[in-house]
């Protein structure tokens, strides 16, 4: 019962339309970045370092997704745990 009363507050915290529910990996657009050899080590340094330095955005547009990995790429594709 106490479930369900949570995500009923949960849900009405949520700006409309905006609920993002589920795993991060599943909830992520990569625009075709995925299909990369590299990008398992991009995807971890954008979660775990990336997001923060570029001003803690989600990435939500194709030019979004460039700019990051061309970053990445400009540090000279550094690996993180």
């Amino acid at each position: 019962m106490k479930q369900q009363h949570a995500a009923r507050v949960l849900l009405a915290a949520a700006p409309r339309g905006r609920l993002r529910g589920g795993k991060i990996g599943r909830r992520d657009r990569w625009y075709g970045l995925e299909a990369r050899d590299d990008f398992p080590d991009f995807k971890r340094w954008w979660h775990r370092q990336g997001k923060d330095e570029l001003g803690g955005k989600d990435l939500e547009s194709r030019k979004d997704v460039d700019q990051a990995y061309e970053e990445w790429l400009r540090q000279g594709r550094p690996k993180v745990k």
